[in-house]
């Protein structure tokens, strides 16, 4: 990950999205919006216009977001990353085909977010 990017971190728990936040801003990234659910990450993506977009496949909403357009659309706006505990082969299978540019595992290291 390049260094100094604008960030939306996107996950539903308040606690992983500090511990993502304090990670990357300790790298030099700016958090431009946290969200928690998918509409506020429609919104904090328009609003603050972020190269990344790190979400959570767990969050309210999403997964209706994969299936009616609504996330093919973003993905074409802006680089997302799935940073999430949901690890099952044909989610991140069908993620990675909708145009994410990658699915990290919540078990995996915080620095995994940025190799």
């Amino acid at each position: 990950m390049e260094s100094g990017i604008d960030i939306l971190v996107a996950h539903n728990h308040p606690i992983v999205r500090l511990g993502a936040k304090l990670h990357l801003e300790s790298l030099g990234h700016k958090i431009v919006y946290e969200a928690s659910d998918w509409e506020q990450t429609l919104l904090g993506s328009k609003k603050t216009n972020p190269k990344l977009v790190m979400i959570d496949y767990s969050l309210q909403n999403i997964r209706a977001a994969f299936f009616n357009g609504a996330f093919s659309t973003l993905s074409r706006e802006r680089s997302i990353l799935v940073y999430s505990d949901v690890n099952i082969a044909s989610n991140i299978t069908h993620a990675i085909s909708l145009g994410i540019k990658g699915y990290v595992s919540q078990s995996q290291p915080l620095t995994d977010l940025t190799e």
